[in-house]
């Protein structure tokens, strides 16, 4: 079971009080003079909370004045655990997954060795993942399965390992210069004016010329391998120097249809470390040469760019139609690997929307880590 993050638990906790007398063996629904009273909580906790970290802590009071204990009466497959202070934690070797199960009601008992109150609480679960737009998302978790779409991927030479979280299966890493996730013909990219944005994570071990985190290849009927480069859509890559690379184009043919850009960020990526990258794309914005159609994030910082390459005119589109969609490499229309420009390193959490996130969204997805 994966511990990531992809998700936020939202705690919606109602809370009934029932008592009884230490000796009693029967509960009332009525308040009890003298009984402990267990406040109203709400507590929002991530999916990937370590087990033993805090969740929240209940707030109860007794009218003695007595101290009081805590103990969890009725658990879920003993996934929570409660202390002597009433902060609920993770239990110790547990974890939480929403996409096996959504939601879980547990029932913690507090007492002064007299009456006993019982809070019934419900723990339900959401994702923190922004959902408006999203046509694709790989958590990677055991599989490289699209999760809202049915662009599932084909693995070829990439391993699964322990992602950001520690989860055992969690992430892909990339050795080989072959390794590629096949994800099929997409066109997740393509059309005039179009917006998107691609959330990824990326662990890179070792710098390469262009390596490919993820491309996307159209072919022609004269060059219908694609593999020359004749009608590519965009990709995003890590280069030689650790700078983050964004490349869009109409065509990369030699000669007067050349039309493409490649923007760069200032900073690199650093090796061996978990970094959060958006890019978000407006084809609609032709200020700076095209330069200002990308904004590039890392770890929820708005990077500042440079255009470094351009050839021919701004591009007026992208190519309206499916592309060849690689992870980790760079692949053919035909799906066969061209001259490998691979990605080293551990890649995880693939997002892909239709609009452009916030930079708060981004934010929020960058801080689950």
């Amino acid at each position: 079971m994966k511990k990531i993050n992809k998700t936020l638990l939202l705690l919606s906790i109602t809370v009934s009080l029932v008592s009884c007398s230490s000796d009693d063996e029967t509960t009332t629904t009525t308040a009890v003079s003298g009984a402990p009273k267990i406040g109203m909580h709400s507590f929002n906790v991530a999916e990937n909370s370590m087990s033993g970290g805090s969740i929240g802590s209940i707030k109860a009071t007794d009218p003695n004045g007595d101290v009081l204990k805590y103990n969890i009466d009725t658990n879920s497959n003993d996934l929570f655990a409660i202390n002597s202070e009433g902060i609920i934690s993770l239990a110790s070797g547990k974890a939480l997954d929403f996409r096996t199960r959504n939601s879980y009601e547990i029932i913690v008992a507090v007492s002064d060795d007299t009456f006993t109150t019982f809070g019934s609480i419900k723990i339900s679960t959401i994702s923190p993942i922004p959902r408006n737009g999203l046509q694709a998302y790989y958590p990677f978790t055991n599989k490289a399965a699209d999760e809202v779409g049915t662009a599932n991927g084909s693995v070829d030479g990439a391993i699964l390992e322990e992602d950001r979280f520690l989860s055992p299966l969690g992430a892909y890493s990339f050795i080989d210069a072959a390794d590629v996730i096949d994800l099929g013909d997409q066109s997740f990219f393509a059309g005039k004016d179009h917006k998107f944005s691609v959330s990824v994570w990326v662990k890179p071990s070792a710098y390469s010329d262009d390596g490919k985190v993820l491309s996307s290849i159209l072919g022609t009927v004269s060059q219908p391998d694609g593999c020359n480069e004749s009608n590519q859509e965009f990709y995003i890559a890590i280069d030689k120097a650790g700078k983050l690379r964004v490349v869009f184009y109409e065509d990369l043919e030699d000669g007067a249809n050349a039309n493409n850009r490649v923007v760069e960020s200032e900073v690199s990526i650093v090796k061996n470390e978990w970094s959060h990258i958006v890019v978000n794309y407006d084809g609609a914005i032709d200020t700076n040469d095209g330069k200002d159609r990308i904004q590039a994030y890392v770890n929820g910082v708005r990077q500042k760019t440079v255009l470094t390459w351009t050839k021919g005119t701004l591009p007026t589109e992208i190519k309206n139609t499916n592309g060849r969609l690689a992870v980790g490499n760079f692949l053919s229309s035909t799906g066969s690997l061209c001259a490998p420009s691979p990605f080293q390193g551990l890649i995880d959490d693939i997002a892909i929307y239709n609009r452009n996130l916030s930079e708060k969204e981004i934010i929020t997805i960058s801080e689950n880590k």
